[in-house]
């Protein structure tokens, strides 16, 4: 073995070591600490900012609401990482959509062309009262 090198045993150790003196002097490891928690509501409130941003991106997006909603499932099982992959995804498919069809706008807010209802071209049937 060689001196000065750590081992997992020894890891273990200090880590019993340090959670049985916290015990002993009244800290609940359980709750915590100050830095700890500001850390955790940061990371939290920027998760929710990332998730949010990535929705409302995909909702203002020129996709179809047939390619938009595998999408919304992405972002929505996976919420951080789904909206960092859209954003991903975003950057790398408009300029190459753009480069294939240059007259393409992404910010062009035009409805699609909606195919016509079904038994739009149906006759009235005729009136049983003669």
């Amino acid at each position: 073995m060689v001196v000065g090198v750590p081992t997992a045993a020894s890891a273990l150790l200090a880590l019993e070591a340090a959670r049985l003196s916290a015990l002993a002097s009244g800290v609940n490891p359980l709750v915590p600490s100050a830095g700890e928690f500001v850390l955790g509501t940061v990371l939290s409130l920027g998760g929710a900012a990332l998730w949010v941003a990535g929705l409302v991106s995909l909702l203002r997006s020129p996709l179809d609401p047939v390619a938009r909603l595998p999408w919304m499932l992405v972002q929505v099982i996976l919420p951080g990482l789904g909206a960092l992959i859209w954003f991903w995804w975003r950057h790398r498919y408009y300029p190459a959509r753009r480069a294939v069809d240059p007259a393409w706008d992404p910010n062009d807010r035009s409805l699609p062309a909606l195919p016509p209802r079904r038994g739009a071209g149906r006759r009235a049937a005729p009136n049983e009262q003669d």
